[in-house]
């Protein structure tokens, strides 16, 4: 699955990379690739728990990811949102579409 940040210009795959909140700034979610020493910022938001929100979504998207990879008709309830996170890729959201 690919990580993609919320300007659209860094793009990463997730099962080779750590997603963490970034200590370096005050709500931040960064990804740094195993065996890398460079860290990107994927998101900054207004607080902890909106961070928090989008790394869970992360993570509700990579199980989605995992329950269709094989299926090659999709189901009429999956949405547009959704069929990307099917086909692999997870944009961070912006700071005005995590609720929380």
């Amino acid at each position: 699955m690919r990580i993609v940040s919320q300007g659209g210009t860094i793009d990463y795959p997730y099962e080779n990379s750590m997603v963490f909140l970034d200590r370096r700034f005050e709500y931040a979610v960064s990804i740094q690739v195993i065996g890398c020493n460079e860290i990107e910022v994927l998101g900054k938001y207004s607080s902890k728990e909106k961070a928090v929100k989008a790394m869970e979504e992360l993570r509700y998207a990579y199980m989605r990811h995992n329950r269709f990879m094989h299926v090659t008709v999709l189901p009429d309830y999956v949405s547009e949102k959704t069929l990307d996170n099917v086909c692999g890729i997870y944009r961070f959201p912006q700071e005005h579409e995590v609720e929380v």
